[in-house]
């Protein structure tokens, strides 16, 4: 489980999180959802401490992940993206072959056997539904497949280094509707072994895919989450007038 409270987010002088309290479920799909601009991606980048690459930006507040804060401990930054992998709106595959795209993350973190790097390989193929497209093409440039397939390669290339957590950006956003679905169902398929977050615009796309629902806003100038809980309940009835005008498409 993550248990985020009172986390703040600071670009310089503006505040673009306010006191954000929210937990992410073990196993499950948490969907936040809200307008733009009220901090949902920079949240998730908070999560694995990505955000800290950001010029000015600081955070404060309390990130647990099962029960370690992982906030205060400089070094941990590299060890913590290793368990928590992030796949962003647009696919964003290397330059490179498939095989190298693969192989890369875990060569850096010092796995020099080529064997078990492939058993790795073909694993994640297989686990987002690639291996059979790509086996005989594994050392053409990545850049060469769909839009689709190149998402699943971004999420193999996450799962390569056997993350806990998996953050996805509007994984969908890109991508045609067949594509879209695909990945729909990859995601549905890789709930129960990964505590996922999923930032979405698609209201029946959080319906179809949530576990767990939280509504993020913007109040008095930074973004916070109005109310959070199981989907099913939310979207019956949020608890929040302003959540729940958004929730029945009435706000945003």
């Amino acid at each position: 489980m993550i248990k985020v409270r009172e986390l703040q987010l600071r670009y310089g002088k503006h505040q673009a999180l306010a006191d954000v309290d929210i937990d992410l479920p073990k196993g499950q799909v948490t969907a936040l959802v809200g307008p733009s601009g009220c901090g949902k991606s920079s949240f998730l980048m908070c999560l694995n401490r990505l955000i800290e690459l950001v010029p000015g930006a600081s955070v404060e507040g309390c990130i647990c992940l099962d029960g370690k804060e992982v906030l205060r401990d400089v070094k941990c930054a590299p060890v913590l993206r290793r368990r928590i992998g992030m796949i962003f709106q647009r696919p964003n595959p290397f330059h490179m072959s498939l095989r190298r795209n693969l192989h890369l993350a875990l060569r850096e973190h010092g796995m020099g056997d080529k064997q078990e790097r492939n058993q790795r390989m073909r694993r994640a193929l297989e686990d987002v539904g690639l291996w059979e497209e790509v086996k005989d093409r594994l050392d053409d440039s990545a850049t060469d497949l769909s839009g689709g397939q190149q998402q699943r390669l971004c999420f193999a290339r996450a799962l390569m280094l056997e993350p806990e957590v998996l953050l996805l950006d509007e994984p969908c956003s890109a991508l045609d509707p067949i594509a879209s679905e695909v990945v729909e169902q990859l995601v549905l398929q890789l709930r129960g072994r990964y505590t996922i977050g999923l930032v979405t615009h698609n209201l029946a796309q959080a319906r179809r895919l949530a576990d767990h629902l939280a509504v993020f806003w913007v109040k008095d100038g930074a973004g916070t989450v109005l109310c959070s809980g199981p989907a099913a309940a939310m979207f019956e009835d949020a608890g929040h007038p302003t959540a729940v005008a958004y929730l029945e498409g009435r706000r945003g």
